[in-house]
């Protein structure tokens, strides 16, 4: 009878692994992004010996090369190019008749592209002083476990060398997601990465109405070289957003001349190459979800904005217990990757709200229940419920805490009190009357700062004076104490505090430019617990 042996059992194999080996680290962070650098100079913070590994040749990641950094410059070149040819705006000084206007054809595509590129060299050439300066030893190449406590490090030569530490903190980001159907070839078919390494398109579709999309249409439509289409599967574009917001953002656009293909989705997708001349195009089809009818139209280039995914790819994550969960590592509250200790994950690399100062906040907690004597602060709890959100479209919108579609959602009873930027002495100075304030508190008596809406000039400084009176909850009365500089836009935001407590120099409703309204939860009188069953029953009588 033949004996079994040991090899029908599914045993690891040892391999013998020869490298030479960097010096042992106490916190090894993976990725230069936002998250990563936050980590590291808060590791430094502590006292600790730190390294970070970068897989690019390039500093600060997405943010500083394919991220806000770019595009929020080519959003400032666009706004150049809008009122530079804008003549009503240049009416205002000059004779009309007499204007020399520069034209689309006047933009030169290849020197926007080396306008991005030296924006972010700048940004990185500030971010390396300061990581030499701190002593974080940065090192090039891809980090992939070998196990739970060693990375080995990969270049491009093939070679690699191994690292140990104490800690290690994941903050490689993401990536843009690609369409089920149709992937990119970065040619034709692209994502926002490519962005900013191709030349400006005659024609582009914008595949995805949220506020990447819009963003993207909004620049190419301000330079002027582009027709721009969108396909938005919604009946309006930015769904998550209160409906005054989407509803300007949209008709920006459409004044822009950018076509949107509302209520419809993306029912083809083909890319054609003259073989002789190598000049190719996009023909895409769309399906009306109100018929089914299907139109076609030619584009030199597609645009897949339908949201990121993060990126692991070589990470090594199968050489550990780590695993992922809904395609996220799966992580405790402390950003701690299960199962371990000593491993985090921060930033875009994680379920959290993918923004810079979302991925900075999880990094400083994390190195704070790694090494602070404090009592421990789960990210889940921690105080970060007042960070703001920005976004460039025509005018820059920008939100802090919560909106009207969201306080519904949660049957939270508001007032609402709006005040147009045509109305306020700055706007009418700037010639920039487009935009609001729109500021929410609770509808009882504390008259707690809900969360504020702002669109227009200066949006982003506006909603963070309210971004303590988020944070801890405050009443709109400590809004009350504030005079703001004369003439700023600010000033509109405190006459909505004044206005929801009665004590407004203007009188609201009076014209559509100040309003003020206020939102209790229907069939709400039984209480929250009813409040479903009292519903169904309304509808049924």
């Amino acid at each position: 009878m033949l004996r079994r042996t040991l090899s029908v059992f599914n045993l690891p194999i040892p391999v013998l692994r020869r490298a030479d080996r960097y010096p042992h680290f106490d916190v090894c962070v993976i990725g230069s992004g936002p998250g990563g650098l936050s980590a590291a100079m808060r590791a430094v913070s502590f006292g600790k010996k730190v390294c970070m590994v970068e897989r690019s040749e390039r500093t600060g990641g997405n943010d500083v090369w394919l991220g806000t950094l770019p595009s929020k410059t080519l959003w400032e070149i666009s706004k150049l190019a809008s009122t530079v040819s804008n003549k009503g705006m240049l009416s205002r000084f000059t004779d009309p008749a007499q204007l020399q206007l520069p034209t689309a054809d006047m933009i030169d595509g290849e020197r926007i592209l080396k306008a991005l590129y030296n924006a972010s060299a700048t940004k990185e050439e500030h971010l390396i002083d300061a990581v030499e300066a701190a002593g974080i030893q940065r090192i090039q190449g891809t980090a992939s476990f070998a196990n739970s406590r060693e990375v080995d490090i990969h270049s491009d030569n093939a070679e690699y060398r191994t690292l140990s530490a104490d800690y290690f903190i994941i903050a490689t980001g993401s990536k843009p997601r690609d369409h089920p159907l149709y992937p990119c070839d970065h040619k034709y078919i692209t994502n926002s990465d490519d962005m900013f390494r191709l030349p400006v398109p005659k024609s582009m579709v914008i595949i995805g109405a949220g506020a990447m999309g819009c963003e993207f249409a909004s620049m190419l439509a301000n330079l002027g070289k582009t027709k721009v289409y969108v396909i938005d599967k919604a009946k309006h574009i930015l769904p998550r957003e209160d409906a005054d917001i989407s509803m300007a953002v949209q008709d920006s656009l459409a004044a822009r001349g950018v076509t949107i293909h509302h209520d419809c989705h993306l029912f083809n997708l083909e890319t054609f190459e003259d073989p002789d001349t190598g000049v190719g195009c996009c023909q895409y089809s769309i399906q009306s979800a109100k018929d089914g009818a299907v139109e076609s139209f030619i584009v030199d280039r597609a645009l897949v904005t339908i949201g990121r995914r993060p990126n692991y790819s070589g990470l090594g994550l199968e050489n550990t217990r780590m695993h992922l969960r809904d395609g996220y590592i799966d992580t405790d509250a402390y950003r701690r990757c299960l199962p371990y200790d000593h491993i985090y994950c921060v930033g875009d690399a994680t379920r959290d709200a993918p923004t810079v100062p979302m991925a900075q906040a999880a990094a400083r907690i994390a190195l704070q229940d790694m090494y602070g004597a404090t009592p421990r602060q789960s990210l889940d709890v921690a105080p970060i419920n007042n960070l703001s959100k920005s976004w460039f479209f025509e005018d820059e919108v920008a939100s802090i805490g919560l909106s009207e579609k969201e306080c519904r959602r949660e049957h939270i009873g508001y007032i609402v009190v709006k005040f147009n930027y045509d109305n306020t002495t700055r706007g009418i100075i700037a010639g920039s009357t487009n935009g609001f304030v729109k500021l929410l508190v609770s509808n009882d008596r504390q008259k707690k700062v809900l969360g504020v809406r702002a669109m227009g000039a200066h949006a982003g400084s506006v909603v963070e004076v309210v971004s303590l009176a988020v944070r801890r909850g405050l009443s709109v009365y400590e809004l009350l104490h504030m005079n703001p500089s004369y003439p700023s836009v600010v000033s509109a935001l405190v006459e909505c505090a004044r206005m929801a407590v009665g004590r407004g120099t203007r009188n609201p409703n009076l014209t559509s430019a100040v309003t003020m309204n206020e939102w209790m939860p229907p069939h709400f009188e039984r209480g929250r617990a009813f409040y479903k069953e009292e519903k169904y029953q309304n509808k049924q009588e």
